[in-house]
């Protein structure tokens, strides 16, 4: 008896699950929104990672420009060069 009911009533069960996509939705969320999170803040590093580069880039070269332009510079007037940037 309790195998018959078994028999009936596990195959239905599995049946509405199979039918059933409430939370689907939810669940598909809940696996891709860590990944897509992960995606856009290693843009946001990434970004800032390159505008720092740029920034030194952009310093190194001010300064090498500076100090290419004057010929007669002590080791004193490039400290000071290098101490206001």
């Amino acid at each position: 008896m309790l195998i018959q009911l078994r028999k009936l009533i596990i195959p239905r069960f599995i049946q509405t699950l199979k039918k059933s996509e409430k939370g689907a939705i939810m669940i598909e969320f809940a696996l891709t929104f860590p990944i897509t999170l992960l995606l856009l803040l290693g843009g946001f590093e990434t970004f800032r990672l390159l505008m720092a580069h740029r920034k030194s880039n952009m310093t190194v070269t001010s300064v090498s420009n500076l100090v290419s332009q004057n010929k007669n510079l002590s080791s004193g007037a490039i400290q000071n060069i290098f101490d206001a940037v």
